[in-house]
């Protein structure tokens, strides 16, 4: 998924946090994107940044001949914690100017998919051919990793769920999942009532009683 598409869907979330915009309509059909683990992952992760990524690591071999303390390891961790979360980063941040919209509070802050772009990327570059952790005599390092990939991508989507639920709760705001694929709305439910993503939306307060 493009950051353009992830900063939408944060966005979206804000919104309907602040009571902007309802909760629009979920898609009901994201099996497709569970079907396998590494999409799965991919939904979590800014598109541009795993393109990125794959080109830099083709090309290793031509840019270690200039710069000779470029390794494997150094892109992987430069792309987990910089390149994966800075483009989410940019990308939301440009929304919320392009919207003339006041920066979030600390909990209305999109804290869970911030993180979740740097788990993700850090399990998918693990499983992308030439890792700089796999080497020719480590002949289970891809199985371990196909298995890690997904016990996350089972993880990720329920972690969102109790993230938001938790946050809700606490805040006293309304926190709408944005599900596993990473879409930008939630189902819309009744009032109190949980949604399809498994939040709760909270009950309007009661109006006083007529004397």
């Amino acid at each position: 998924m493009s950051a353009n598409a992830l900063a939408d869907a944060a966005v979206a979330q804000l919104r309907v946090a602040r009571n902007v915009a309802p909760a629009a309509p979920a898609e009901t059909n994201n099996a497709a994107a569970l079907d396998n683990a590494i999409s799965a992952l991919a939904t979590y992760i800014p598109a541009e940044a795993m393109a990125l990524y794959l080109a830099v690591a083709s090309s290793l071999p031509a840019i270690q001949q200039t710069f000779h303390s470029i390794d494997a390891t150094h892109v992987y961790w430069v792309f987990v914690f910089v390149c994966s979360p800075g483009l989410f980063l940019l990308a939301y941040f440009a929304k919320l100017a392009k919207q003339d919209a006041p920066l979030p509070k600390f909990w209305e802050f999109p804290w869970f998919r911030l993180m979740s772009c740097v788990i993700a990327f850090s399990v998918w570059g693990l499983c992308v051919p030439g890792g700089p952790f796999k080497s020719g005599d480590q002949a289970g390092a891809g199985v371990l990793y196909g298995i890690l990939a997904t016990v996350v991508s089972i993880v990720l989507p329920s972690a969102e769920a109790i993230w938001n639920w938790l946050l809700g709760m606490f805040s006293g705001t309304q926190v709408v999942n944005m599900g596993s694929a990473g879409n930008a709305a939630a189902a819309a439910q009744p009032t109190g009532a949980p949604s399809a993503a498994g939040t709760v939306q909270p009950a309007a307060p009661a109006p006083p009683k007529q004397p």
